[in-house]
């Protein structure tokens, strides 16, 4: 992987954080032209040519100067970092979780828009290309009535924060208040195999959504409607219409990366395109996490 720095329009962009999802972001923001790759910050040396690395932040901002920052540390740096950032005048984009806690998201929120300046939040997933085409046709066939979400797999090194509440199922309560923002929490527990089990509830739709950590990897929504089934596998890039009374067929799918997609977005928010109302999305979806937590009596389900 190597990174060359382009004109002097594209954008200086810092990466904090040389794990799992910050080589993710780094091999992303390599594919776009509208990006000069500063450097990257972590304590340990990446080990990528081409890359200038420093394992201290605050010597970085100085010293590199970039204008954005991508932050993909644990969670619960994010708001330390954040705001090292904001002090040095960047624009963030900041891994999901924003923050563990939904209150501390909403403060670092507000410190970022007193200041002028854009937190966008890291949920790729709403740009995920069979998330999106779900979107569309829900969109135009607004009488789905309920949807079944499960997203497993096998455990992470380091147990987050949260467990696998706020390390997955934060996803699909962001993706579910897209469709529906007045979903609110109605039913949680255990399941037999180890996963959690949540219900949310709107004024005329239901959202089950099943998390856990286990061996086989999925990620998959079910939502019905009046007139049939739509079947969507993120994993597997695919959707399928099942009417009540026809053949199940094939939808076409954009061949869109959805980290990618989420740095032009970025960038365009880093423009002066709208970041706010899609943060608070986010932000509802940490509370809604929380509120599982709570009721769970602790951070359900652990590796």
């Amino acid at each position: 992987m190597r990174f060359l720095s382009r004109s002097v329009h594209t954008t200086r962009i810092l990466v904090v954080g040389a794990g799992r999802m910050g080589a993710m972001h780094l091999r992303a923001l390599g594919n776009n032209v509208g990006v000069s790759l500063v450097g990257v910050v972590d304590p340990r040396p990446p080990g990528w040519p081409g890359i200038s690395w420093e394992p201290d932040l605050e010597i970085a901002l100085e010293r590199l100067r970039p204008q954005a920052v991508v932050v993909a540390v644990p969670p619960g740096a994010h708001a330390s970092v954040a705001r090292s950032c904001l002090r040095a005048g960047c624009d963030v984009l900041l891994e999901k979780p924003i923050c563990p806690q939904a209150g501390e998201a909403r403060e670092l929120a507000e410190d970022f828009r007193r200041a002028g300046r854009v937190l966008f939040g890291g949920q790729s997933e709403r740009f995920h290309p069979v998330f999106r085409a779900l979107q569309s046709e829900l969109d135009r066939a607004p009488g789905w009535r309920s949807v079944r979400c499960v997203r497993e797999g096998p455990s992470p090194r380091t147990t987050p924060e949260g467990g696998a509440v706020l390390d997955l199922a934060v996803h699909d309560l962001d993706l579910a208040l897209r469709l529906d923002e007045s979903l609110a929490l109605l039913e949680t527990m255990e399941t037999g195999t180890g996963s959690v089990r949540v219900i949310l509830g709107g004024a005329v739709r239901s959202v089950e959504i099943v998390v856990g950590y286990q061996p086989v990897r999925r990620r998959t929504w079910e939502v019905e409607g009046e007139c049939g089934t739509w079947h969507a596998d993120l994993l597997g890039r695919s959707l399928d219409w099942h009417p009540n009374s026809g053949v199940r067929t094939s939808l076409g799918i954009d061949p869109v990366d959805a980290l990618e997609t989420e740095h032009l977005r970025f960038l365009e928010a880093c423009r002066g395109g709208e970041w706010w109302s899609d943060l608070q999305i986010q932000i509802r979806a940490v509370d809604l996490a929380r509120e599982i937590i709570d009721r769970m009596g602790g951070p359900a389900i652990e590796s």
